[in-house]
């Protein structure tokens, strides 16, 4: 299976979040989440275990933008460790006072975002 695009996990983690009823699914290698909506409707998405427990935590909607504003406030100091060994979090991000571990994917995704704050201000 494909791993989604971490712009497709955002929405992904935010339908979570907004959905009135969730149906959870686990198969072999994977989980089928079915949202259901106010009135009723249902949408489906097929996820890894990772992706689907990243989202079920809020990191793709509330954790990645608490990385990105750390990332840009300019009292923060930074130290990134990427270490290849561990297959499913292999960037360990540290600031001051907090700890983030991550994919390769989320990572460049929080340095493009960081690139284009930076840029835009």
């Amino acid at each position: 299976m494909i791993n989604m695009s971490v712009e497709n996990l955002i929405k992904v983690n935010q339908m979570f979040n907004a959905a009135k009823g969730i149906q959870i699914t686990k198969h072999e290698d994977v989980v089928i989440i079915e949202f259901i909506d106010e009135t009723g409707e249902v949408d489906a998405t097929v996820l890894t275990y990772r992706e689907y427990e990243l989202v079920r935590i809020d990191f793709y909607a509330e954790t990645l933008d608490e990385i990105i504003s750390l990332a840009l406030d300019k009292d923060q100091k930074v130290k990134v460790t990427i270490t290849t060994s561990v297959q499913n979090f292999p960037v360990f991000i540290e600031f001051d006072y907090c700890e983030f571990f991550c994919d390769l994917q989320e990572y460049r995704y929080i340095l493009e975002q960081v690139e284009i704050e930076k840029s835009s201000n």
